[in-house]
């Protein structure tokens, strides 16, 4: 297999908080997604939705579109603020 990995710094546009209004930090590898998100479970329980990214040069595009444009390949997401 390959090792090498492609990184991508992506850019959040939409996104909203459920039952928080301050999660800075997420559990590690509490990630799910659903038919219009990807969602970050926080330390205090609450939820983190993302709905719309913009990739490098690219134009912005809900997640679902993002994610079906990479099938076929894993990644992994490390939220920074």
């Amino acid at each position: 297999g390959d090792s090498s990995e492609e990184v991508l710094e992506i850019k959040i546009i939409e996104s909203f908080y459920k039952n928080s209004k301050n999660c800075t930090k997420f559990l590690p590898f509490e990630t799910t997604t659903n038919k219009d998100s990807v969602v970050f479970t926080c330390f205090d329980g609450s939820e983190f939705y993302i709905t719309q990214i913009q990739p490098p040069n690219k134009k912005s595009l809900k997640i679902n579109d993002f994610i079906n444009g990479i099938k076929g390949k894993s990644i992994q997401i490390h939220p920074y603020f």
